[in-house]
């Protein structure tokens, strides 16, 4: 009986192991499929904030934040983030300083394709063309084509609307 339990076992690891090896060959040429394009790293600015800024740059465009809290534990991707909070818009600072992700909460701030929230899921579909992934009309990804495609942005979309925006490392590495 644990033979057969081990011998099971095994199959399963290893049709695990050829799922997630057929999602990494196909990820990179499902993003370079995209339409109209793949989002750049200039489609990752928000509020005048690169996604490559740091900190310092980020206090200079905006201002100091509401609020700044360091995370207890790495996220999903081994990572210790330290957030900061501004009305309607929440960025992610890696260890070395720099963006990691910004979440949009409110109308405030538009993406560089003008997007903001409240817009139409038509629209986003018209101004980012087709998903790397989507998640029942719920949850649209676009992802870049460069950085391994763990970059892009992440629709939120509820009642056909858009409730809220992700930019930055949106597609986990794990």
């Amino acid at each position: 009986m644990g033979r057969i339990f081990v011998v099971r076992l095994r199959r399963v690891q290893a049709m695990r192991l050829t799922s997630v090896l057929a999602l990494v060959t196909l990820l990179p040429s499902a993003a370079l499929a995209q339409e109209p394009d793949t989002v750049t790293l200039a489609d990752l600015t928000i509020a005048g904030v690169r996604y490559d800024s740091d900190t310092t740059g980020t206090r200079a465009k905006l201002g100091a934040p509401l609020q700044i809290r360091r995370a207890d534990r790495p996220n999903s991707d081994g990572v210790v983030l330290t957030t900061w909070y501004y009305p309607n818009l929440i960025l992610s600072f890696a260890p070395d300083d720099h963006r990691y992700t910004a979440i949009v909460q409110g109308p405030r701030y538009r993406t560089t394709r003008g997007i903001v929230i409240g817009d139409s899921l038509a629209k986003v579909r018209r101004l980012y063309g087709r998903p790397l992934a989507e998640v029942y009309g719920s949850e649209l990804v676009y992802a870049s084509s460069t950085k391994l495609t763990t970059l892009g942005i992440t629709f939120y979309i509820k009642g056909g609307r858009v409730s809220e925006i992700m930019l930055g490392k949106v597609i986990s590495v794990d």
